[in-house]
This record gives C-alpha cells, sequence and structure tokens, in this order.
C-alpha cells in the first residue's frame, strides 16, 4: 500500500484508538503510526506507543471537500520514528496535541514536520509536550500553530515561538531505552527535580491521567 498507515480514521465522529504499539510501519507516501484522516471530527489518539515507523508519528490528513475537526493526540510516546514527527494537513482545524513526549536518536534527522510545504498548515495547538531531540539540527519554520509551555531539548537550531517553553535537560529516567511492548518505556518518566514537573499549561477536559495512569490536573 503506497500509503500504508498503521491505524487510520476516515468519515469518523468520536473515535478512540488508545494502548496500542505501532512500529516499523512502511509506506511510500505516507507511513505514519497513526492518521486522524478525511471528514473525521472529534477522534482521539492517547496512551500510544509509537517507534521506528518510516513515515513518522501522527498525520492530520485532509482536502477541502474532506475536512477534519477538533482532532486530539495526547499521552503517547514517540521513539525514533523517521520522515518527520508530525503532517498536518490545511484543511484541519483545531487540533489538539499535548502531553506527548517525542525522542529522537543520535544518528537519525528528523523533523517535526514533514518536508512538504503543506504538512504544517491548518490549525493546531502543542502544549505541554516533549521534544527530545539527540539527532541531526531541527530547525526551519514551524507553520502558524500555536505552542504554549513546550520542552525542546537537544540539537535544535530554531524552535518555534513558544514564551514559555523549556530548553533545559527534562530529566528523564532513561530515554531511548523503549524496546518492543508498551510497558518498555519507563524510561520516559520525569525523575526527581525535572523542571518540567508543574511547568506545563492547565488543559480542561483532558482525560484525567497520563501513559502510566498518574492522574492528570485540569
Amino acid at each position: 500500500n503506497v500509503a500504508g498507515v498503521a491505524a487510520s480514521t476516515w468519515a469518523c465522529q468520536d473515535v478512540i484508538y488508545q494502548y496500542n504499539e505501532v512500529m516499523n510501519t512502511h509506506g511510500t507516501a505516507d507511513g505514519q503510526s497513526f492518521d486522524n484522516d478525511g471528514a473525521c471530527r472529534r477522534c482521539i489518539f492517547q496512551y500510544n506507543y509509537s517507534h521506528d515507523n518510516n513515515g513518522g508519528f501522527y498525520l492530520n490528513c485532509s482536502l477541502s471537500s474532506c475536512k477534519v475537526y477538533d482532532g486530539i493526540c495526547r499521552y503517547n510516546i514517540s521513539q525514533n520514528d523517521r520522515s518527520g514527527i508530525f503532517d498536518h494537513r490545511a484543511a484541519s482545524y483545531n487540533t489538539q496535541i499535548y502531553n506527548n513526549t517525542i525522542y529522537t536518536r543520535s544518528w537519525l534527522t528528523v523533523p517535526l514536520f514533514r518536508t512538504d510545504t503543506s504538512s504544517k498548515a491548518g490549525t493546531a495547538t502543542f502544549s505541554n509536550n516533549i521534544f527530545y531531540n539527540m539527532g541531526g539540527a531541527i530547525g526551519g519554520t514551524f507553520g502558524s500553530f500555536t505552542w504554549r509551555n513546550n520542552v525542546f531539548y537537544g540539537n535544535f537550531s530554531a524552535t518555534p515561538t513558544d514564551s514559555n517553553k523549556l530548553t533545559s535537560d527534562p530529566k528523564l529516567y532513561n530515554p531511548g531505552s523503549g524496546g518492543n511492548g508498551r510497558t518498555t518505556v519507563d524510561g520516559y518518566k520525569l525523575t526527581t527535580g525535572s523542571p518540567c514537573l508543574g511547568s506545563g499549561v492547565l488543559i480542561s477536559n483532558n482525560g484525567g491521567k497520563d501513559y502510566w495512569g498518574n492522574a492528570v490536573s485540569s
């Protein structure tokens, strides 16, 4: 399948994808773990572990004839996904992407968005995400999205405009140590003294718990 994606919606409302592991997805056009696709509304992707997927982590795919509204991507872990972490298309509106942890290892160079010109359009808000990049420098342009309280740690030549961003070490327990299986990612927990603790923006209707089931305030 040229545009292979592991888990994809189409013309759906209120679908939830959760507690999945996706790895080693290939596709000459897409190849992501997750795709919130045409004519969807209020679909949620949460508590998933994505790793080593050639096309990246999360796609919001839309056309002017198949608009996408109010997608949510939260409490996911992406490790060593390729090509571009996100792909967000122009007719996708009010996407909320928050409380995700994105890790890239040293020998990869993975931009935040796929490199074609339409991969960072539409409207979305990125909040409380940790971008931990040990690979090649990330820079360039980041679309006209809203960025709030995100962490950009590692090799960045430029970062999005985010007045409350952090650039210090988030002090994860053992980043990059995830293997095969959803229970192998405890290395992404925050340790004592992490600057991320208490630094996020409050988000209403946020699902109430993180990847490991810990309570998250509203």
